[in-house]
């Protein structure tokens, strides 16, 4: 039988992994200087499978305007070139010997800096959409309870609380983001 207390581990459950995605989304986009974590899940089509980049090579800030890739495996290295020339990162690998990849930033204009500061925000409308969806979701199964009026009113009330700090969450995270963008 459900109860408040489970629907409210359920709705933390789900709500957590919503704040999950919404950092690892917003931390693929570009802030001028280099980030490994942009790479990290390019898929490279590896030993007859899609492999992500990280479990194929080492991936490294080498200085202010640059990233380093070395495979484990130095045969894999045009394919990972090809595979990161795919990723539409507007990045371009540079293979130095037969063993590393260097990978020049090239910086961040004002333009596509205002492109990267609408695409956070217009991420972060979608993740709190899907934040007031489960809200809504949650309200509608604790009315579907039928308990009494004060123990419903005080369930709402917390349940709007919750929800109000994790759409603040959000809002923080998509503001550092662009603070970072500004900033670089």
């Amino acid at each position: 039988m459900l109860t408040i207390d489970n629907l409210l581990a359920q709705s933390k459950t789900k709500t957590n992994q919503v704040i999950n995605d919404f950092r690892a989304r917003i931390a693929k986009f570009r802030t001028g200087r280099p980030d490994a974590g942009i790479l990290k899940d390019i898929q490279v089509p590896c030993y007859n499978q899609q492999l992500p980049l990280w479990e194929l090579a080492s991936i490294n800030v080498f200085d202010a305007t640059s990233i380093t890739v070395q495979p484990f495996d130095p045969h894999n290295l045009p394919v990972i070139s090809k595979a990161i020339l795919q990723a539409n990162l507007n990045l371009n690998p540079i293979a130095v010997g037969d063993k590393l990849l260097r990978i020049n930033v090239p910086p961040l204009t004002s333009e596509s800096r205002s492109l990267i500061v609408k695409n956070v925000w217009s991420t972060t409308e979608t993740y709190q959409v899907r934040l007031r969806n489960y809200r809504r979701q949650l309200v509608t199964q604790v009315k579907k309870l039928k308990l009494s009026r004060d123990v419903t009113h005080e369930s709402l009330t917390k349940i709007d609380g919750q929800f109000k700090q994790l759409t603040q969450k959000v809002h923080d995270l998509a503001r550092q983001k662009v603070h970072q963008l500004s900033a670089s």
